[in-house]
């Protein structure tokens, strides 16, 4: 491993401990990058056959305090959650966060190439709303949109942009 490598994952372990009294609760951004991405190369094999699995509670896109969501951005429509159901097929075009942010449509202009984006959303069981900051990505040749999601409220977009992009070019360049 490189001196590159080498400090872009000293980097992502020290945004994986950010504030976490216990780590192994608690989903860390390169987790979240990780399933995202995986989930992405998923759908865009096979989406009408592996939908369905991202609904599911118990399933593998739901780990320690977190979860995969899907949306369909050619109607602004949650196409898959498995923590509220309720969302799915209804339009969120209009839905503002509490600060007036309309992140669903911010959801679906994310490009290919992934966006973190923060907005406020009540956590599961919970009904006030917190800072979460979700991680956003196309799947090729589609208009559904993967997400998943940290309830953090120290973490930046820019910072976490950076290292995303940091980890994602030096997998690259290791394969």
């Amino acid at each position: 491993m490189g001196i590159y490598s080498k400090s872009v994952l000293l980097l992502w372990l020290g945004i994986a401990l950010a504030g976490q009294v216990k780590a192994s609760e608690h989903a860390t951004p390169y987790e979240v990058v990780k399933k995202v991405e995986a989930a992405v190369t998923l759908l865009a094999q096979n989406p009408q056959t592996t939908l369905p699995e991202f609904s599911d509670p118990s399933g593998r896109w739901v780990w320690k305090d977190t979860y995969l969501f899907v949306l369909d951005c050619s109607r602004i429509t949650v196409a898959a959650h498995p923590v509220s159901p309720k969302l799915i097929g209804n339009n969120h075009a209009a839905l503002q966060d509490v600060r007036g942010k309309l992140f669903f449509k911010e959801f679906c202009q994310a490009p290919e190439k992934g966006a973190w984006i923060d907005y406020y959303w009540p956590k599961p069981g919970e009904e006030q709303a917190s800072r979460k900051i979700s991680y956003i990505k196309a799947v090729s040749g589609s208009v559904l949109r993967v997400g998943g999601g940290l309830y953090e409220e120290n973490l930046k977009v820019e910072e976490l942009m950076r290292y995303t992009q940091e980890m994602l070019q030096a997998e690259t360049e290791q394969n």
